[in-house]
């Protein structure tokens, strides 16, 4: 019986969780839960491929987070929103518990917007990528900085992760979550914490 690396089986569960609710035929999801039932020769095969495709995958990604993080620091709506899905849930700092959909993302990014005086400073820090033929998952910290219209200065790192689906050769964000840490006792979050 051929066993599968640790990060194929990584890389399993968070095709299922990223491919919970997609149209599309989990392709990868498909490759990793049948090896058991597979030749150990397709195994290898199978699993060399999809290796190969890593570093190519893994750069996409880099640079729609990049492109993501420049978008945000230029309050370019329009570039921007042209990196998430139509149907996208993001999970914000602020309330509502969720944002579904294009429409109700960009609504929040232009309520956002206006608040900073100048740039919004977004530096990526610690991005690990997990990823497959059509869907991936990105995990990170970034460092939100810059001034609001208020004078008050922002600097002070948050947690982010992020869901992928390829169409064609094109990523889209189709999942965000950002976070910051809370202190339980004082339910306050807590934000001088570096990497």
């Amino acid at each position: 019986m051929f066993l599968a690396s640790p990060r194929a089986m990584m890389i399993s569960v968070i095709v299922q969780v990223v491919n919970t609710g997609c149209r599309e035929a989990p392709t990868v999801v498909t490759l990793m839960t049948t090896w058991e039932e597979q030749p150990d020769a397709r195994h290898a095969g199978e699993m060399q491929r999809l290796e190969e495709t890593m570093p190519g995958v893994e750069a996409a990604i880099r640079e729609q987070l990049e492109s993501r993080s420049a978008a945000m620091g230029a309050k370019d709506i329009e570039w921007l929103m042209s990196l998430y899905s139509n149907d996208i849930v993001y999970f914000d700092l602020v309330p509502p518990l969720r944002y579904v959909g294009s429409n109700a993302l960009r609504e929040r990014f232009l309520d956002w917007f206006p608040r900073w005086s100048g740039p919004i400073g977004q530096e990526l820090g610690q991005l690990d990528v997990a990823a497959g033929d059509a869907v991936a998952a990105a995990w990170m910290l970034i460092r939100a900085r810059g001034i609001l219209k208020t004078g008050a200065k922002v600097d002070y790192w948050v947690r982010v992760s992020n869901a992928f689906r390829r169409a064609g050769d094109r990523w889209t964000i189709t999942h965000e979550h950002v976070s910051l840490p809370v202190d339980m006792r004082s339910r306050t979050a807590v934000l001088n914490l570096t990497p």
